[in-house]
């Protein structure tokens, strides 16, 4: 139980509570952009995955109603793929092609087009 309360309060409520934070500093006039990494899982039913998969739906529905009540916000959240990790099991190992490096490469990039702009 301590570990669905773990997962629920750092994949949703910390999403939440940033992006809440994040909207109360950017104000509605100001253009913004979030992003969140989450994963496909938010759509699986799978044995053992409930507590993660619906966290993860949780963080795509924040996005999603950032994006319809901000238009001032560019609300993205990214699916990096099935990366080798512990989590990645049974039938999924085989596709699970990419490193968590690859989830590093978008924060890199958000951080970059910042400085550019």
């Amino acid at each position: 139980m301590e570990c669905s309360h773990t997962l629920q309060d750092l994949n949703a409520r910390g999403t939440f509570l940033n992006i809440v934070s994040f909207l109360k500093l950017l104000g509605r006039e100001r253009k913004g952009s979030i992003g969140n990494v989450t994963s496909a899982a938010a759509y699986l039913v799978s044995p053992t995955m409930s507590i993660y998969s619906l966290s993860k739906l949780v963080m795509l529905q924040i996005q999603a109603f950032v994006a319809v009540e901000n238009p001032n916000v560019t609300s993205t959240a990214l699916h990096p793929g099935i990366v080798m990790t512990d989590m990645a099991m049974g039938v999924f190992k085989p596709f699970a092609q990419d490193t968590p490096a690859v989830v590093g490469l978008f924060e890199l990039g958000s951080r970059m087009r910042k400085q550019n702009s």
